[in-house]
């Protein structure tokens, strides 16, 4: 399985928001368990967003961003539709 690394502004991301890290956690395991196999990406909320994000849920209300490189994702960003697309528009 493809490793997951957090990085120190998606960990501020879900200190400052006060996101359950439990929850967080285990779908970012998630996501690297169905990373690779197309047809589990819907079921585990994948989808291509742009110049290599993509996004990931943790519940209805958290997305998560990240970018995978060869052996891992490194989640970059989490939050609500808003936030996730405010931070889009800097990338």
């Amino acid at each position: 399985m493809i490793s997951v690394e957090a990085s120190e502004r998606f960990r501020d991301c879900i200190r400052k928001q006060g996101l359950d890290r439990d929850r967080v956690f285990a779908a970012m395991q998630a996501t690297a368990g169905a990373w690779g196999r197309p047809h589990e990406h819907t079921g585990a909320g994948l989808r291509r967003l742009q110049k290599g994000h993509y996004e990931a849920w943790a519940g209805l209300q958290v997305r998560q961003i990240f970018r995978p490189e060869r052996d891992r994702l490194i989640f970059i960003f989490a939050g609500d539709q808003e936030q996730v697309k405010r931070y889009l528009r800097g990338v």
